[in-house]
């Protein structure tokens, strides 16, 4: 068991950071995210932001999601720009 749980946590800290800009908008179960390349759903706190507003967003991939658009992302921080 003991081995099984810090294989978990291993992983999991071994997601990578993403850095990103791009504009909010109305997702189908979640926030979205619009980038010059791709559309990212949004998980988390989106404390000081809204719909509509260009925003930098730092966040690692979700493991597992609601959300029906795109990659999800775990917000770990989000700013308007």
């Amino acid at each position: 068991m003991k081995k099984i749980v810090l294989r978990l946590l291993f992983a999991a800290a071994a997601m990578p950071l993403l850095r990103l800009e791009g504009v909010l908008q109305a997702g189908v179960e979640c926030p979205l995210l619009v980038t010059e390349d791709a559309h990212y759903s949004l998980a988390g706190r989106m404390e000081g932001v809204a719909m509509g507003d260009t925003v930098k967003v730092i966040g690692k991939p979700a493991e597992a999601s609601f959300c029906m658009q795109g990659t999800t992302l775990e917000v770990l921080h989000i700013k308007p720009l």
